[in-house]
């Protein structure tokens, strides 16, 4: 028996909440491309640092280590 974890059922939404976003946003691409693309990349932006701030040391972690 395969498990899965709280992170796939998470990706899932938030794949579905991204084609959902899509199709209702689909006629903002002609209408106002500019901020279509900065909420695009805003979004995306945001998501990044978020996960680059996973699994890593704080600056006090570095700073205070023996090495």
């Amino acid at each position: 028996m395969d498990t899965f974890s709280v992170g796939d059922i998470f990706y899932r939404l938030a794949g579905i909440y991204v084609i959902r976003w899509l199709i209702i946003n689909r006629k903002r691409i002609f209408k106002d491309t500019k901020n279509w693309f900065l909420d695009i990349g805003t979004t995306l932006s945001i998501a990044y640092f978020f996960s680059m701030s996973f699994g890593h040391l704080t600056i006090t972690d570095n700073l205070f280590t023996n090495p």
